[in-house]
């Protein structure tokens, strides 16, 4: 047995000629077989999650292949299941320590592969408190989606939003992320969504209406023609607010810092429901840094250069502009919300009578 402890320190031709130094054949015949070699060896890896193009983590991916099941496995272990071998409140402090840096908080918290990036985050008002796992739609709300058109990618975010006790509250339950489609296939995936994940988005017992929002510069020309005019054929008529790009993202980080009179966030996330748009908000949106393309510049950094996060971020962002009182003046009253309804099914949300 050959046990590595820092494994994410090593080299993968480090674990390789490990391996080859796992001793073979032994001397006691009660642990060997009939040709001499030894019956079990094995290699222990030792490490908090890295990111997930560590090769620690591509490896993973790759065992998945494997027709031999016990040639490799991984584990997870969230550092509750340690508790009791860890000093009093070691955990606690811990999530106070991570509670505004997400990837840190996967990884040391939570045993998952989470990628801490480089370059400051546009979203730094994010944290873990935002984040939550399995969240409802409530009644009564709107539902608003966000749409970003681009060559390279397209997204949509779809969002809870309602009014209780004057505090405005948003929360992106779903994403739709594609990259090189068009607009055609993003509406047909848009519809599907809401006919399958959104199923009462129609019935306004129980929402209050759907509401779409999109980039001004959505009637860029594509080889299917103008976007908006495409989105029209399908039924969806997104509204839009010209907003200059700091500015919004200004009001974007203030609305992220807001909570009400109990001291809960007025925004959440959906991490399972939301895994790109979670890891943009955790720092995968961010700008350039030194010798990165726009470096210098206050833009973020966008393409797949920078893992095409600006997609959906930007779908978010549009929804928010266009509807939230901090990121513009006067707003329809909309209704206040009763109790809280939850969906079972990943691919669903529902609403229980």
């Amino acid at each position: 047995m050959i046990i590595l402890v820092e494994a994410d320190q090593f080299d993968r031709e480090d674990v390789d000629l490990a391996m080859a130094c796992l001793r073979w054949k032994g001397s006691d015949p009660k642990d060997c077989d009939p040709a001499g070699f030894l019956k079990d060896q094995c290699l222990i890896l030792d490490t908090n999650p890295p990111s997930p193009r560590h090769w620690i983590a591509k490896w993973e991916e790759e065992s998945k292949g494997y027709k031999d099941d016990n040639y490799i496995k991984f584990w997870h272990i969230p550092t509750e299941e340690n508790r009791s071998n860890l000093p009093p409140n070691y955990i606690e402090n811990l999530a106070r320590q991570y509670a505004n840096n997400p990837a840190m908080y996967a990884r040391m918290l939570r045993g998952e592969y989470a990628e801490a990036f480089d370059g400051s985050p546009v979203f730094w008002a994010f944290n873990q408190s935002h984040a939550y796992g399995d969240l409802p739609f409530v009644k009564g709300a709107y539902l608003l989606v966000g749409w970003d058109f681009g060559a390279t990618a397209q997204a949509n975010v779809f969002s809870c939003y309602y009014e209780k006790n004057g505090y405005e509250y948003v929360w992106d339950l779903w994403e739709h992320y594609d990259e090189q489609t068009d607009t055609e296939n993003q509406c047909r995936s848009v519809q599907k969504i809401l006919n399958e994940v959104f199923e009462f988005h129609n019935d306004r017992t129980f929402c209050a209406g759907v509401l779409h929002f999109c980039d001004p510069a959505g009637a860029q020309r594509r080889d299917t023609g103008d976007s908006l005019s495409i989105l029209k054929t399908y039924g969806f008529y997104p509204g839009y607010r010209r907003v200059g790009l700091q500015n919004s993202i200004a009001a974007y980080n203030r609305f992220l810092e807001a909570k009400d009179d109990n001291g809960d966030p007025l925004y959440r996330i959906d991490e399972t429901g939301c895994p790109k748009l979670f890891a943009a908000s955790a720092g995968g949106y961010r700008y350039p840094s030194e010798g990165e393309p726009g470096f210098g510049g206050d833009a973020p950094g966008k393409g797949p250069f920078f893992g095409n996060f600006d997609h959906v971020a930007d779908a978010s962002r549009y929804q928010k502009a266009g509807i939230l009182r901090v990121m513009k003046v006067g707003v329809d009253n909309k209704p206040s919300v009763g109790r809280l309804f939850r969906r079972r099914k990943l691919n669903k949300i529902r609403k229980y009578r």
